[in-house]
């Protein structure tokens, strides 16, 4: 998706900064692309928040916050693999 791995290099720098007062109790994980680790990682957990490329026809490097309710997944999936996520999926599974 020529993403090249944003969402673990925006981990690395928040999780970096998180000695600060306003991180404290913020787990920040980098869970690549398994829908299982995420799965998990969500379990028990009274938030989420997801860092990640998307495509939405705005122009590089642009910031969009959103809620499940205001998106869609166009993803179509073979659903042989545990690899292969679809974020949304995942969340409606969690609930």
């Amino acid at each position: 998706m020529s993403d090249e791995g944003i969402g673990s290099r925006l981990i690395t720098e928040l999780a970096g900064r998180s000695h600060r007062e306003e991180s404290a109790g913020v787990l920040f994980l980098d869970l690549g692309t398994s829908g299982a680790k995420v799965l998990h990682a969500i379990a028990q957990k009274r938030k989420a928040i997801f860092l990640d490329c998307v495509f939405m026809g705005e122009r590089p490097g642009a910031i969009r916050r959103f809620t499940t309710d205001d998106v869609r997944s166009l993803k179509i999936l073979s659903r042989f693999s545990f690899h292969e996520a679809d974020l949304l999926g995942i969340l409606e599974l969690s609930r």
